[in-house]
């Protein structure tokens, strides 16, 4: 599976809907997209199916940066709550 990442301002915040696989090799674009992001930057995981280590490192790096998580699976809760030890 691939992934994607859709991107929806709102009034209250930028939204980043991430989809599918988050792989290495589009960390690149995950972080162009989020450094665009003005104001509060929500991350919607509904739709994430899995993340290698370097993708739980990009979600954990911006969730330090003060993005909200949201929709993602108790399993990709845990994958990152493991990353942040």
């Amino acid at each position: 599976m691939t992934v994607r990442i859709l991107t929806e301002t709102k009034p209250e915040a930028t939204v980043i809907r991430i989809e599918g696989d988050l792989r290495a090799e589009v960390i690149e674009e995950l972080d162009r997209v989020s450094s665009k992001a003005g104001g509060p930057l929500v991350l919607d995981l509904t739709n994430l199916a899995s993340a290698d280590a370097e993708g739980l490192r990009a979600l954990g790096s911006l969730m330090k940066q003060g993005a909200e998580i949201r929709g993602a699976s108790p399993y990709i809760r845990m994958r990152l709550e493991s990353a942040a030890e």
